[in-house]
């Protein structure tokens, strides 16, 4: 395949075959390059390395540079990661490091991905 071809690939061709889910679009809203901002990019990069590659397509959005996008989602507060697409629109506000959690407050199934802690006894 040509270079050119490669880099013009969107990764929603990528899933059916990897998952056999439509790929999620994600939005993270910082404010700069501060702490909890860097924590929030590094969450949600944990997040996506632990599923299959192709499900997540993430947006990292700084409201110092595009403050429209925010006006456009209505975000009021950062760290904010918001599922675009599939719909309905979703937000979670701050930034929590339970990748379980993430996922079920933004309304994309668990079960499919398997992330689940296991607990040992």
């Amino acid at each position: 395949m040509p270079r050119a071809a490669r880099a013009k690939r969107d990764d929603r061709a990528v899933l059916p075959d990897a998952a056999g889910v439509e790929p999620y679009t994600l939005r993270l809203y910082v404010a700069g390059s501060n702490l909890k901002s860097t924590r929030a990019i590094q969450i949600v990069s944990e997040l996506c390395a632990l599923l299959p590659r192709g499900c997540f397509h993430v947006e990292v959005i700084d409201l110092y540079q595009q403050p429209e996008l925010a006006r456009q989602d209505n975000i009021i507060a950062v760290p904010s990661l918001v599922k675009v697409h599939p719909p309905p629109r979703r937000a979670l506000v701050g930034i929590i490091t339970d990748k379980q959690r993430i996922l079920q407050k933004l309304g994309i199934p668990i079960t499919i991905y398997d992330i689940g802690e296991k607990k040992t006894r």
